[in-house]
């Protein structure tokens, strides 16, 4: 695995997020797309090796959505990840009811729901910020390229808290890093997972869609949270 020399460690995640500023509460979207005329710059696209899979599992047989896309507009900023939720059904209203932290018109987020590697590597940071609970997985080189995933707003961590990846503790595509919870500056505190696909660093979030519609979707694979 690489080591990452563009990340800070674990007090970057706090920086981080607190430049992203509050996230309103998702808007319903038809899934798999983004806000038309993003301008957010787009770094060359690579080809990512070995096993990804969706980073929250099927619930209920039903699967993951993106809820609101890369690019789509905040204040005074673009949104740089994608959210994942779950398509509401009729059999939702009485107890993922719209308005609450389960739920939105479109889309709803059960309590106890993992947050999953998407693919194997190493916590690079794991802690608890303004946003939630964050993890970064350092995922190696693809190409040349240093690829790391993002995951936020996260209300109890699956890993070992850490900074620059000094755990140096290993995961597997599907292994369980947190529960999905809310971003506490939203005033809903809308449960979804805000997701990043990151090529050579922060800076360079990329519109993780197109890809994850290749991969796979799975039950959580192994971990106990603790």
């Amino acid at each position: 695995m690489s080591r990452l020399p563009w990340m800070l460690g674990g007090g970057a995640i706090t920086a981080y997020l607190l430049l992203r500023g509050s996230t309103p509460t998702p808007r319903p979207r038809l899934p798999g797309t983004t806000t038309p005329g993003s301008n957010l710059p787009q770094p060359p696209r690579i080809d990512l090796e070995g096993r990804w899979v969706w980073p929250v599992p099927p619930w209920q047989q039903r699967p993951p959505v993106i809820s609101d896309g890369f690019g789509s507009p905040r204040p005074g900023r673009l949104h740089a990840g994608v959210d994942v939720m779950f398509l509401r059904a009729a059999a939702d209203a009485a107890t993922l009811r719209a308005g609450t932290p389960n739920g939105s018109r479109g889309f709803v987020m059960p309590n106890g729901v993992s947050a999953l590697a998407a693919a194997d590597g190493v916590v690079w940071s794991a802690g608890q910020g303004p946003r939630g609970f964050s993890v970064v997985i350092d995922h190696g080189k693809h190409h040349g390229q240093p690829v790391a995933t993002f995951y936020t707003h996260l209300e109890k961590l699956a890993v070992t808290p850490t900074q620059r990846g000094q755990t140096k503790q290993q995961v597997r595509a599907g292994q369980p890093l947190g529960i999905v919870g809310g971003d506490p500056l939203d005033p809903q505190k809308l449960k979804h997972l805000h997701f990043e696909l990151w090529l050579g660093g922060p800076a360079n979030a990329i519109d993780p869609i197109a890809i994850m519609r290749g991969w796979t979707m799975t039950a959580p694979t192994t971990g106990v949270l603790v």
